[in-house]
This record gives C-alpha cells, structure tokens and sequence, in this order.
C-alpha cells in the first residue's frame, strides 16, 4: 500500500512538472510571437544621420529588420526592393542596428528603389517587436497595426498574401 502511494506521488509529482515547463515555453512563444497593436514611440536614424520617428503612413508598410554580414538578408533586401513594391503600392523600410556608414554601402545600389533603410543604434525597435532572427519581415496596415511577423527568410508570396488589399 506504501509502495502504491509513492508511485502515484512520484507520477503526480511528474505531471506538475511536465505541466510547468509546458505552460512556461507557450508563454515564451507566445511572448517572442506576439505583435504589438500600436506603433512604438522610438526614434531611428536615417542614413544622413537626421532622426526619424516611425509613423502611420496612407499605406501597407513592411518593416525588413536585417544585418549587412547575413547572406539570407542580402537576398532579403534585394527580393523585396525590386519585386514587393512592383506588386503593391507599399512603403519599405530596412533596419539595421550597424554603423551608418556600413548601411550606406548597402543601400546604395538601392537608391532607384523606393525603399528605406533606417539604423535601430539602440536596437530598441528589434527588442519592441522580439527580432531574434534576421531576417524578419513585419507587415503593417495602413493604420499602423502589425498583421503578420515572419521570422527568417520568407517567399515574396507569402508578404503579398499579409498585406492588405486596397
């Protein structure tokens, strides 16, 4: 009878604990997948080094958070800037937590494209919308509130499917 009890204390003891690790990695799923429903109130930099405060614009926005050494964000950068905004009339915005000069570069041969690239210095945006892999691609409506996060490298159909139709 003593030997039938520790057994089901030991088995009940293993469902608490199974339970618990379970709820605690959905809440952090939960937490690095959520979006947040309004614009942050945090200032990014342009490449001429003037301020920029990100806002509402009269159009489906995406913002590409990338970093200059990963090869899956170069591919990124180009895929988006030369096909996304040819399908939908779309604002575009790179963002990057390196040196100004260092996102110059990368921009350069992206001068003709209507596309952005603007410098997260204190990386505050990235932590905002929990960026822990690049690239990562966010869709906005046209009032500002995120739709759809991709994490990684996503197909351009997959972002056209996100974005609102006008």
């Amino acid at each position: 009878m003593q030997r039938k009890r520790s057994i089901i204390l030991i088995l009940a003891a293993f469902c608490l604990m199974v339970l618990m690790v379970g709820y605690i990695l959905f809440y952090h799923y939960q937490k690095r997948h959520r979006l947040e429903t309004q614009l942050p109130d945090i200032t990014l930099v342009n490449l001429d080094g003037s301020d920029y405060l990100p806002t509402v614009h009269n159009k489906p926005f995406v913002y590409t958070f990338i970093k200059p050494d990963c090869h899956y964000c170069l591919d990124e950068v180009v895929d988006i800037s030369t096909q996304l905004i040819e399908e939908k009339p779309v604002d575009v915005f790179f963002i990057s937590a390196e040196p100004l000069d260092v996102l110059r570069d990368l921009a350069a041969p992206f001068e003709t494209h209507k596309v952005r690239f603007l410098q997260d210095k204190t990386q505050k945006l990235s932590r905002y919308y929990a960026v822990t892999a690049f690239p990562t691609t966010i869709v906005f409506s046209k009032e500002g509130l995120p739709l759809k996060k991709f994490d990684g490298t996503v197909d351009l159909a997959h972002i056209l499917q996100a974005l609102p139709d006008e």
